[in-house]
């Protein structure tokens, strides 16, 4: 496709200039140093990010070699805070809502470029800044994306996701992000389930010696009062409730009492709801489970959501798959 941006001539258009100083501070041999790449990537990311800008300036930015440069960079800077975020940042924006770009974090197919972004995360583990615009990259990045969950995954993703639980609990923002792509790598996204690396996922965050669902409860328990957390951490108790002796590590280690309980207080909140029911849906293949929650209030609150979210299709939906999977088998 030929467009008004493909056919600038490169010295003059500003995002292919700003491309090519970001590819300048990736070179050793540039003699850029942490704060010439910062400027350079917070640049390109403002021309980006305006709102007059040209539907197809990422894709150009993209085929320039703005992922490729801004991920030798983030390496190259790993460990420079202020670097470190705006290349986070830059390859966020880069990739959101721009397929052709996030494709290219997986390439090539044996070594994707993406493990560089992975390999820089754990470098900062006590920086929320970092942690926060790191998870947000991924959550963006792995989204519909089966490549980008196991190449997380691979490098030590369990181990990276309990360190930043551990050290930034009281962060609303960081537990948000965090609750995100656990949630999103917990998930098969299209029709590759039976080949998705998500079970194995599921199982590794909630095997017991993983010790990861206990500082996902602790969370809960920080933030019992805000539904923006508290919606995310369901979603993402719900992706690893898929196996089955996650799910019973889940109900022994009280994760479903706080579940209930979040559901119960924030009942008028339509996504909160939403969640806990379709995290109910899954705990409910547990026939154990299945019958404390028929005796005791969930098939309430249930009902009480429903009514309250009447015209919320997706509450409503929710609603009658928990009440399918806890009616099966129970007379």
């Amino acid at each position: 496709v030929v467009t008004s941006l493909s056919n600038t001539d490169a010295s003059e258009n500003p995002i292919l200039v700003a491309t090519k100083r970001v590819q300048q501070s990736a070179s050793t041999d540039g003699g850029d140093d942490a704060g010439q790449a910062t400027a350079g990537m917070h640049e390109l990311r403002e021309l980006l990010s305006a709102p007059d800008v040209a539907a197809e300036a990422k894709v150009m930015a993209g085929n320039a070699g703005a992922i490729e440069a801004t991920l030798e960079v983030l390496e190259r800077f790993a460990e420079e805070k202020e670097a470190a975020v705006s290349a986070y940042r830059l390859l966020t924006v880069l990739i959101a809502k721009c397929e052709p770009n996030r494709q290219k974090l997986c390439e090539p197919k044996q070594n994707p470029r993406v493990g560089a972004a992975c390999r820089a995360l754990p470098k900062l583990p006590d920086d929320a800044d970092v942690q926060e615009v790191g998870f947000r990259f991924f959550k963006v990045a792995s989204t519909k994306c089966e490549a980008v969950k196991a190449e997380f995954m691979k490098y030590d993703g369990v181990d990276i996701i309990k360190s930043a639980l551990e050290k930034h609990v009281k962060s609303a923002a960081i537990v948000i992000e965090v609750a995100g792509v656990v949630h999103s790598c917990t998930n098969a996204d299209d029709y590759s389930t039976l080949l998705s690396g998500v079970f194995d996922a599921a199982k590794a965050l909630g095997n017991e010696r993983a010790q990861a669902l206990p500082l996902v409860y602790a969370a809960m328990r920080e933030h019992e009062g805000d539904p923006q957390v508290l919606k995310e951490i369901v979603a993402a108790l719900k992706g690893c409730a898929i196996q089955e002796d996650v799910v019973k590590n889940i109900i022994k280690d009280g994760g479903m009492d706080l579940v209930l309980k979040a559901f119960r207080q924030h009942v008028s909140h339509n996504t909160v709801a939403a969640r806990c029911m379709m995290l109910i849906a899954n705990m409910a293949e547990n026939d154990d489970l299945k019958k404390d929650l028929c005796s005791g209030d969930a098939y309430d609150l249930m009902l009480n959501a429903m009514g309250t979210h009447a015209n919320d299709p997706l509450v409503i939906k929710c609603g009658f798959a928990a009440i399918a999977s806890m009616a099966l088998r129970m007379p």
